[in-house]
Order: structure tokens, then C-alpha cells, then sequence
């Protein structure tokens, strides 16, 4: 392999190491995770991490205790967080609160697509004639990526949900990355 390119792989794997990518996982509570939603949330946030992703959990990293300290809303808060400090948010739409997030994350998303967005909505919402299908899961579906949990309480498709998550977040960091790094040396 010629030096150029071997101190191009070099210097890849240390911009890699050091850009730190921040997923804002959003769902049900973690609190009681019997519910099939509550349990994948649990997964994600170990898997991610074990990945090399920077997971933020808003009720669990101090975003809650901020909105304490200085004031104002969950939404605007949690709004200004995503839109300044994540690169990708992974919102597992169950409850009414991530039925809110959805609402509001996309449509700040279908303004401004500066972060990646995943989707993790059961099956039944697919192809529903609802607000909820045919505006945040559309414009969520034409530019970011969805996944659709089963309607039974079985958990054998949680494997390929976070393998597939992994890979998109992990080649959405490489192409910050190197979109990041293209100064010569």
C-alpha cells in the first residue's frame, strides 16, 4: 500500500476515534422495561454505547435537570439539544410523550435535516389512515429511516432493529467524518 494512502487510513481511524457522534434516544421510560418498547430503549442504549456512539438519554443525562436549573420547557429544551449538540436521534414512538417528541422532532426535521433520524413505530401505525402515519411517519419515512416493531410481544426482531440502527449510525459518523477532515496535509 503506498504511504499516501496508509497515512490517509492513519489518520481516518484517529478522526474517527476522537469525533464523537451523539444519539438523542427518545421513548418510553427505562423505569419498568416489561413493556416491549421499554425493553428495546434498554438494548439500544448498551448496544449503541458498546459501538462507540455517544448516547444521550434526556431524562437520564441531566437534560431534565437543566430544564430545572435555567428554566423554560421539556420540548424547547429538548428541542435545543437536538438541533445544536446531536448528530442523530433514535425515537421509539410508544408513549404519549415520544408520540409528542415525534410530532415535534419531525417537524423540525422536515425543515432543517441536520441530524439523522430513526424511527422504531409498531406495525399497526404502517399504511393507517391517521395524522400520525400520514404526517410525522411520512416525512420521516422520505428522508430518514423506520423501523416497525411486530404487534405481538415477542422480541426476536430486536436483533436486526439494532444491527441495522448500529449500521446506519456508524456509516452516518464515517461520512461526518470525512466530510469533516478533507483539508490536505
Amino acid at each position: 500500500m503506498p504511504r499516501a494512502v496508509q497515512d490517509y487510513a492513519k489518520d481516518l481511524r484517529d478522526n474517527l476515534e476522537e469525533k464523537e457522534f451523539i444519539v438523542f434516544l427518545c421513548g418510553p421510560t427505562m423505569e419498568d422495561l416489561g413493556p416491549k418498547e421499554a425493553s428495546l430503549r434498554f438494548i439500544l442504549k448498551e448496544k449503541l454505547s458498546e459501538a462507540g456512539l455517544t448516547i444521550v438519554v434526556g431524562e437520564d443525562d441531566g437534560l431534565q435537570d437543566l430544564q430545572m436549573e435555567f428554566g423554560g420547557d421539556a420540548q424547547s429544551n429538548e428541542l435545543r439539544f437536538l438541533t445544536t449538540r446531536a448528530d442523530a436521534i433514535v425515537l421509539i414512538a410508544s408513549s404519549p410523550g415520544s408520540f409528542s417528541e415525534l410530532g415535534l422532532f419531525s417537524h423540525i426535521y422536515n425543515s432543517d435535516r441536520k441530524f439523522t433520524f430513526i424511527l422504531i413505530i409498531n406495525e399497526s401505525f404502517k399504511n393507517e389512515n391517521s395524522y400520525i402515519y400520514l404526517g410525522p411517519v411520512q416525512i420521516i419515512d422520505a428522508n430518514g429511516k423506520i423501523f416497525y416493531l411486530n404487534n405481538n410481544n415477542e422480541t426476536d426482531e430486536f436483533d436486526s432493529i439494532v444491527d441495522g440502527i448500529i449500521k446506519i449510525l456508524q456509516t452516518n459518523k464515517f461520512y461526518n467524518t470525512v466530510s469533516l477532515s478533507h483539508e490536505k496535509k
